[in-house]
């Protein structure tokens, strides 16, 4: 199974999804994340993602960005 993009909230129950992206790259894996937040707070774990989009969330700018990742891969 290959996946081609990850889209995780910020905040997952027991884990977050900075953990996650923090778990792929340490396990060299080069999968593109979207991370989806209501706020930025702490910078650091935006810089592991692809991108990031704000709640509330924007269907379109959510599509629009998957596109981008995908056709650079």
């Amino acid at each position: 199974n290959n996946i081609d993009l990850i889209i995780l909230d910020k905040h997952l129950p027991g884990l977050s999804g900075a953990d996650v992206v923090n778990e792929l790259r340490t396990r060299d894996r080069d999968i593109p994340v979207i991370l989806i937040s209501g706020s930025l707070g702490e910078a650091s774990w935006v810089i592991e993602a692809k991108d990031f989009v704000h709640k509330p969330l924007n269907l379109e700018e959510l599509l629009r960005k998957i596109n981008e990742i995908l056709s650079e891969y």
